[in-house]
């Protein structure tokens, strides 16, 4: 057996035998560390019990990763500093600079904050050998665990509404409940809010056709599927629903090889789906608001227009460096619904330059190694986690279009890691 340099190390050899004092197990255990932090955050970071002396629960999760963030930086003792990060480093004196030209110096702190943070766990997490497996089968799992939720909602309202009543906080109660007790009939499951649910979802569905489309567990992984496509219109989250769907289509007419083969998935796809829609739509009530909301809508983007325009006009007040960070979440009182828009509002064409350079090469990266996977006669056993980063990855960057993954920490975090996916493949 031949191992790969450095890969042990202080090999010793006593009586014979041969033993490896190697680092190993703290990496496992800083691993679970991480991804039990991340784990709780993500699926169960707004419940009750995490909100201490009424702090924020997103602001208390910071504090826990700056803690952990540095007492890892404590035990390695010194940071290396490549090429790669100088883009990151930019990003963040250029976020420093859009802090202080910001007219909103509390929301801009804020977002400066959030943004450290974020660059910070993907620069931690970038280099990390089988950190893709862990987070993709964190997402693949707590989906299920949404998507089930969502279900019981359906069928056992008073009961999961009760539920909701004592493990969220008051705020995230009052909205989700206001947004089930309306005419859209919105379901939360046991999640924060609608669009929290509808993501992660989102995400297991990705992960489940990439495991369809490299023939793994298929039976298994086609029910997880059409299972989590239902719960997703159960959501009512037109963009999470929509955006899933396209994001499969792009990622098998772009990146798998063989126009017979895209052309038999995809009308598959769309026969397959559209008799299970017109189904639900005769038999599902939910599935009855979904559609009309879709198709017999005077407002199909929800007010999100007026947004829009006033963004715009901050491109036009300040095309370079626009108006500062924090002016969407002063002004709406959260993001602007279209991320676009926002980045070039807030932070100019300078900002949106700076922002392509630290995620394009590795978006680009991710892409190319997947046609190489996917394609190749014999695909290597990471092509799984090519497939359903990139699936993933998609359904973000269109989500983008009418949502806030680049401004939300929850969805931001998510877009971060699978974007390191590739680097910890290649890392040995």
């Amino acid at each position: 057996m031949i191992y790969n340099s450095g890969q042990f190390q202080n090999t010793t050899i006593s009586n014979g035998e041969i033993s490896y004092a190697n680092d190993y197990s703290a990496k496992d255990s800083k691993r679970t560390i991480f991804y039990l932090i991340i784990f709780l955050y993500l699926f169960f970071g707004k419940w009750n019990i995490f909100t201490i002396f009424r702090v924020s629960t997103d602001y208390l999760f910071w504090a826990i990763l700056f803690v952990f963030f540095a007492v890892c930086l404590f035990l390695v003792r010194k940071v290396r500093v490549s090429n790669a990060d100088i883009p990151f480093l930019i990003y963040l004196v250029y976020q420093a600079f859009e802090m202080k030209h910001s007219s909103y110096p509390s929301t801009a702190i804020a977002t400066f904050i959030f943004n450290i943070l974020t660059v910070s766990v993907f620069l931690f997490v970038r280099s990390k050998k089988g950190y893709e497996r862990s987070f993709i089968n964190c997402l693949y799992y707590g989906g299920i665990y949404y998507m089930i939720t969502v279900f019981l909602q359906s069928i056992f309202p008073t009961v999961i509404n009760e539920l909701r009543r004592n493990l969220l906080t008051s705020m995230d109660i009052e909205s989700a409940l206001r947004g089930f007790q309306n005419t859209t009939r919105y379901l939360a499951g046991l999640a924060a809010n609608s669009a929290i649910v509808a993501f992660f979802i989102s995400m297991m569905v990705g992960i489940a056709i990439s495991r369809v489309l490299l023939r793994k567990r298929t039976g298994f992984n086609i029910t997880i599927t059409l299972l989590g496509m239902v719960s997703l219109f159960l959501t009512q989250k037109r963009s999470f629903a929509l955006g899933t769907i396209l994001a499969i289509i792009i990622v098998v007419l772009f990146f798998k090889k063989g126009i017979a083969k895209k052309f038999y998935f995809i009308m598959t796809l769309l026969i397959v789906g559209s008799i299970g829609l017109y189904i639900m739509y005769r038999v599902s009530p939910a599935m009855t608001i979904f559609m009309n909301r879709l198709l017999h809508n005077s407002d199909i983007l929800s007010g999100r227009d007026n947004m829009y325009e006033i963004m715009a006009e901050w491109f036009r007040k300040s095309p370079i460096i626009g108006v500062g960070i924090g002016t969407a979440n002063h002004s709406f009182g959260y993001g602007g619904h279209n991320c676009y828009r926002q980045l070039l509002g807030e932070e100019g064409i300078l900002g949106c330059i700076i922002y392509l350079l630290m995620i394009g090469p590795y978006l680009l990266n991710l892409f190319k190694d997947l046609v190489e996977s996917w394609n190749s006669r014999e695909q290597n056993e990471y092509a799984e986690y090519y497939l359903a980063a990139s699936i993933c990855l998609t359904i973000i960057l269109i989500y983008a279009l009418v949502g806030n993954p680049f401004y939300d920490f929850t969805f931001c975090l998510t877009m971060f890691m699978l974007l390191a996916i590739p680097t910890q493949i290649k890392t040995m």
